[in-house]
């Protein structure tokens, strides 16, 4: 058992902050209704050995030990649920995602996947395995106010991203080879069996599945998701890459693992929406949306503070957004 707490002393660290704000928030909108001892007008919270912990000691106290962060997922959990209505479809896709994510365990961890699980679970501020569709639920709603604050305000996300990071979905097939300046017959032959099949009529993406040695994109008909300008690729591929237009594909391209041919599936903003790795993109380029975007629905609903500037200022630091609202 003592092994068992060393090991998940964080995970417990977490549940005992979010019970503890929890706990703070179900008392502090019902302090004035709740009968009880008071000092100095300050309700208390509780006692110990006489000694009175009033309210505001208690969110002090839990403000200093949980942070600001902590703070803030609550903040978030209630924009995302007050904000977006649940439907259908999020049900549907969470209910799915879930499945998936329990099959995953499963394989990984075996009988005690769903003590791996709870813990995971716990951290993101959930107490059961039950909860994990409420979770993934919530996790779509958040999306949903990012994505409507990028389409509400095209000029200062989507604009800029377009005409500076220059994003595009790419495709590639890699014949691997030892020493790309002299093939093996093995590889030559390799090659000419994916010209052969391009020159068919064959799909790129098929033949990307079928041929090439990059496992991890041919798993997803060759591509890559969408990159920038800047995308961490070999100069060579990425010079070649450039070079593209929508639709088009390279002729091989030699770099250290191999040849590569390149395909630009979309570059133009109506294609590349399309791909759900462009809002992902696109907040990699500037992590501030997501928060602004956060701010914004939580201003629409009529955040109050009730004048803990303090606090207001602390959440729109911590979400690195201080010049971009009020």
């Amino acid at each position: 058992m003592t092994n068992f707490l060393k090991k998940y002393w964080f995970v417990s660290l977490v549940v005992l902050f979010l019970c503890s704000i929890i706990v703070f928030f179900i008392y502090d909108t019902n302090k004035g209704k709740l009968p009880g001892k008071t000092v100095d007008g300050n309700s208390v919270v509780y006692s110990i050995n006489k000694i009175d912990k009033t309210a505001d000691e208690f969110y002090n106290d839990l403000y200093d030990k949980s942070g600001v962060a902590t703070i803030y997922a609550k903040i978030e959990k209630a924009v995302a649920n007050q904000g977006i209505e649940t439907t259908e479809e999020m049900k549907t896709t969470a209910k799915t995602n879930a499945a998936n994510i329990i099959a995953n365990f499963q394989q990984q961890y075996g009988q005690n996947y769903e003590t791996q699980l709870l813990a995971a679970i716990k951290q993101v501020g959930y107490s059961q395995v039950s909860d994990l569709e409420t979770y993934l639920i919530q996790i779509q709603k958040i999306n949903k106010i990012f994505e409507q604050y990028v389409e509400a305000n095209p000029d200062t996300t989507i604009k800029p991203y377009m005409e500076e990071a220059k994003p595009m979905l790419v495709s590639h097939i890699l014949v691997k080879m030892a020493d790309p300046a002299n093939p093996s017959e093995e590889e030559a032959k390799k090659v000419k069996e994916v010209e052969d099949e391009l020159a068919k009529g064959t799909a790129f993406s098929e033949v990307a599945t079928k041929y090439s040695d990059d496992t991890g994109s041919a798993a997803k008909g060759g591509s890559l998701g969408v990159v920038t300008k800047d995308a961490q690729f070999v100069p060579e591929f990425l010079e070649a890459m450039l070079q593209l237009n929508e639709g088009e594909v390279s002729s091989w391209v030699t770099t250290q693992f191999g040849k590569h041919l390149i395909k630009i599936d979309a570059s133009t903003l109506d294609t590349l929406k399309t791909d759900e790795t462009f809002y992902s993109g696109l907040y990699s380029y500037d992590p501030t949306i997501q928060g602004t975007a956060i701010w914004k629905k939580a201003e629409e609903l009529g955040i109050d503070f009730k004048g803990n500037d303090e606090l207001k200022a602390k959440i729109i630091e911590y979400l690195n957004i201080t010049g971009k609202v009020n």
